[in-house]
């Protein structure tokens, strides 16, 4: 039981963390924080992957022979005009063309896995109360089993008789 509470308090923080983490990016590739929009790159071998407007974009087969790397990139926010609506809120999947050879792209809106992490996260924080079980002090635990004073010897609350 122990186990499964301290497993539930690392989650609903580190779920807590990653949410964080998400609306920071989301921030920052908008170009809601400063009047900049920064994005990230990764070049891989075949891969290219950018976190920008507000989106993860994968991109697969863009260039074989690319060198890895990584690179972080600022242009003003008006600048750059943004994406349609209808790509801001939805999603691309795989296009993939009649050409063998031709690009796929996966582009995916912070916002879904901000939902994803955040509905679990919720959820964690509101039932994961402390709950002492009856014949215990409500506000430290102790229990209080053959206690005559009506006061908690650990922490001085008085107890209630329910």
């Amino acid at each position: 039981m122990a186990r499964l509470q301290t497993a539930r308090r690392v989650l609903k923080w580190i779920g807590t963390v990653i949410c964080v983490l998400v609306l920071a990016a989301w921030g920052l590739s908008t170009g809601r924080v400063w009047s900049k929009e920064f994005y990230v790159e990764y070049v891989g071998n075949s891969n290219y992957v950018m976190l920008m407007q507000g989106a993860i974009h994968w991109y697969d087969g863009v260039n074989p022979s690319a060198q890895k790397r990584w690179a972080v990139h600022s242009v003003p926010a008006l600048v750059t005009g943004g994406w349609p609506w209808s790509q801001r809120f939805g999603f691309m999947w795989p296009m993939i063309g009649q050409n063998p050879g031709q690009a796929r792209l996966v582009y995916i809106p912070l916002w879904l896995p901000f939902l994803i992490v955040t509905i679990p996260t919720a959820f964690l924080w509101l039932f994961d109360r402390r709950r002492f079980p009856p014949g215990h002090c409500q506000k430290c635990g102790y229990d209080l089993t053959a206690n005559v004073s009506g006061r908690c010897p650990e922490c001085g609350e008085p107890v209630r008789s329910d």
